[in-house]
This record gives structure tokens, C-alpha cells and sequence, in this order.
């Protein structure tokens, strides 16, 4: 993702924030679950024969393991710098 810090701007990311703590599991955000509307748009429809990604050339950019910048390690100070609307949210 090119702007994490940009998921502040979502409704399910804010809805989250608003809620109290502990979250239960089904608190958070189903991301991964819109990969799959792709791949099933694409067996539906017999005019793309394939997964709408491809078709569309759209590929999600994503790393489990960015280099960029080590969020699990950063002090309350950097991820406030590197993340302001998450931190304000959260």
C-alpha cells in the first residue's frame, strides 16, 4: 500500500477506532475478503474467461514484509511521524 496511513480515511478502519476494547474478532475489517469479488466476478462472466486482476491488470500492491519502513519497531514518536491519522484514531 502506497499510503497506510490513508486506511485512517476508511469507514470500517474508523468505525473500528470508535469501538471499545478489547475488539472481539468480528470487530475488524474483512480486507481480504474483496480479493475474492474479483475472482468471482471473473467466473461469472463468460466475457473475461478469467480473474478481473488479470484482465484489468490491476495487482494489489502489497508486501508481508516491507523493507521501507520497520512498524513493529518504531517508538510512540515515529509511528505518530510516519502514521498521524492512524495514530490520532487509535
Amino acid at each position: 500500500m502506497a499510503d497506510p496511513d490513508s486506511l485512517a480515511g476508511q469507514p470500517a478502519v474508523r468505525r473500528l477506532a470508535g469501538l471499545p476494547r478489547p475488539w472481539a474478532d468480528d470487530d475488524y475489517p474483512m480486507w481480504e475478503s474483496l480479493e475474492y469479488v474479483a475472482v468471482a466476478v471473473g467466473e461469472q462472466r463468460t466475457d473475461i474467461g478469467a480473474d478481473v486482476r488479470e484482465v484489468g491488470g490491476f495487482f494489489a500492491r502489497q508486501d508481508p514484509n516491507p523493507d521501507d519502513v520497520d512498524w513493529a519497531r518504531l517508538s510512540p514518536a515515529e509511528q505518530a511521524r510516519h502514521y498521524p491519522r492512524l495514530t490520532a484514531l487509535f
